[in-house]
């Protein structure tokens, strides 16, 4: 009794716990699905297409333009060497030529020192025949005073010859001084032109060397630039295809949880459900019945008590079986309702994925192309950087070598300013000696002349001299000038150079920024598709699950074979305990159970 009676409350509980179940569709049809999901993933498909095509061609644009800008650049070199290369000729022909004139001038210094010795000699020779005279003068012999008279005469004017050609001298000596000084600073100016010349070309040919090769590697990065547009190409063209496949898989996928859904549905019948349960209560109520006539009948029959305690006790194993059966149901109802939730949620979520997927499908082959390109930028940034180091580099040892041979033409200046005070000394010797001979010779009044022609043409060597080395000067001042001018700008070209570095450094910086976060979203990327892949798998997992559950639904006994059997047995019970049936017809029924 006691028993039974907690059964009945047992089987009286899972009423509250039944609940109607959601068995709208989400979506009208599979077609429309796959026409949602195709217009996206389509749509991104374009979009993706044109702009990795657009970037492609804006970077060959800006290589094109870059390589036209170099090859300016390698023109305006060249016409600067060539500019160069002709005043180094220049300057060494004026070198050739000042080298002449300084060999003339030693010349006609040689040739006056050996007039000057004459000159001396004859005075000498002059003023000892006075002394001849003199002597002889004194003597008394006066009949010779006439011709001594006259070669006195012709002494004076002898020795009047040699004082004039004596100043003669001197000026062409100072002439021949001022020559010298300026023949020695167009020298200087010269060599130091020559110089600067040789700078300014190995210069230019460093730079024209320098700019060939970056024209070289232009063309290379330019061949790298198309070989990378080709490898995205082939990139996007087989992240496509795998969008592709996919899309088919999922839309395969949402097609077997459809059916599913459908087979759940079909299988879930609420009408057994309610038979079910109006068939318990009448069971119970049955249940009841008998109890009460269990107790009635205790009293009149043993054997009859006996053979209904054996029915009975058939019954309550086959009412046990039932309510297994429908604990077992309920479990299973629970467990598809479960199914249900999860393979709606997962619908979602597959929904969710393909949606994601097809976004980010797209950016996935541009962060691959930005993340090889910045790689690529940083490594050409640094070549860039080195070949500026090494071209500073090399302008501050030119400009070391030229400061050395500054020092070297200084040094040379100085020996030749010790040789023209040598000369200047040797000339106030001479000046010394011409002023004691002619205190010597005062005494005799006589005055010193040239002739015009020699006035005039000494006159016209000092002007043309004067104006060659006013000439000389002014083109040494104007070559000091443009070297002046050409130092100036090959410091702003460093200074330019040193910012373009800087430049580079930071544009290496965030070239290795813009790496990292290309990085970052490609392994943001790789997780997404991860995830995704485990979720395929527990997706995979949760059908096989379903269809194990299927085989199992199939196996166990169909509850519409049990109901009348039980119904049979009750029907009879309720016979005999009403007195209808006959004992003949209970041995058989009793026959027929043992049977």
């Amino acid at each position: 009794m006691l028993g039974i009676k907690s059964r009945s409350t047992t089987a009286e509980s899972p009423k509250s716990e039944v609940g109607e179940i959601d068995r709208s569709a989400p979506f009208e049809s599979v077609k429309a699905a796959v026409s949602l999901f195709g217009e996206v993933a389509f749509s991104g498909d374009k979009s993706s297409s044109r702009r990795s095509k657009s970037f492609s061609n804006e970077k060959a644009l800006a290589t094109e333009t870059k390589l036209q800008l170099v090859q300016k650049e390698i023109n305006k070199f060249k016409e600067q060497l060539h500019n160069a290369e002709a005043k180094r000729f220049q300057a060494l022909a004026e070198l050739e030529k000042a080298k002449a004139e300084v060999d003339d001038l030693t010349i006609e210094i040689s040739s006056i020192n050996e007039s000057k010795e004459q000159a001396l000699q004859v005075a000498e020779d002059a003023k000892s025949q006075i002394n001849q005279l003199e002597e002889s003068r004194h003597d008394g012999r006066t009949e010779k005073d006439n011709a001594l008279k006259h070669e006195l005469d012709g002494a004076r004017k002898q020795y009047a010859t040699a004082l004039s050609e004596l100043d003669a001298a001197k000026q062409e000596l100072r002439r021949i001084r001022t020559e010298i000084e300026a023949s020695v600073d167009a020298k200087a100016t010269a060599i130091e032109q020559e110089i600067q010349a040789k700078q300014l070309s190995d210069a230019n040919k460093r730079k024209a060397t320098q700019l060939s090769k970056d024209i070289a590697a232009a063309h290379e990065s330019l061949m790298h630039v198309k070989l990378a547009t080709e490898k995205a190409k082939q990139e996007e063209s087989r992240i496509i295809l795998e969008n592709e496949s996919k899309k088919k898989f999922f839309i395969v996928a949402l097609e077997e949880t459809e059916t599913r859904l459908a087979s759940l549905k079909k299988d879930f019948d609420p009408q057994l459900q309610g038979i079910l349960k109006r068939k318990l209560e009448e069971t119970e109520a049955s249940i009841c019945c008998l109890q009460k006539q269990i107790k009635y009948a205790k009293a009149s029959d043993p054997e009859l008590i006996v053979m209904l305690n054996r029915e009975m006790d058939g019954a309550i194993q086959v009412l046990k079986k039932v309510e297994e059966e429908k604990r077992f149901l309920q479990s299973e109802v629970e467990s598809l309702k479960l199914q249900l939730e999860d393979v709606k949620t997962e619908h979602s979520k597959l929904k969710e994925n393909i949606t994601e997927i097809d976004c980010k499908a797209n950016p996935c082959s541009v962060i691959a192309a930005e993340s090889d390109a910045p790689h690529k930028e940083v490594e050409k940034l640094k070549m860039k950087a080195d070949d500026l180091r090494s071209e500073a580099e090399e302008a501050r040892l030119a400009f070391a070598d030229a400061e050395g041979k500054m020092q070297i033409a200084l040094r040379e200046l100085e020996e030749a300013k010790v040789a023209e005070a040598r000369s200047t000394q040797q000339i106030k010797e001479l000046s010394k000696k011409a002023s004691e001979s002619r205190s010597s010779i005062s005494e005799l009044g006589a005055n010193v002349t040239i002739s015009r022609a020699e006035y005039e043409s000494l006159r016209r060597k000092v002007e043309d001299i004067e104006k060659l080395t006013n000439m000389k000067l002014a083109a040494a001042m104007a070559k000091a000038e443009a070297v002046r001018a050409s130092e100036n700008e090959a410091i702003k070209r460093l200074e330019v150079a040193q910012k373009e570095m800087k430049d580079m450094e930071a544009a290496t910086e965030n070239a290795l920024k813009r790496t990292e976060m290309a990085k970052e979203a490609k392994k943001a990327v790789e997780g997404e598709l991860k995830r995704w892949r485990d979720q395929k798998k527990k997706g995979e997992s949760i059908a096989q699950v379903m269809e194990k559950s299927d085989r199992k639904m199939n196996k166990t006994p169909s509850r519409k074979a049990l109901l009348p059997a039980l119904s049979g047995i009750f029907h009879r019970k309720k016979s005999l305990l009403d007195g209808s049936r006959s004992p003949s017809e209970l041995a058989n029924d009793k026959h027929e159970k043992d049977v």
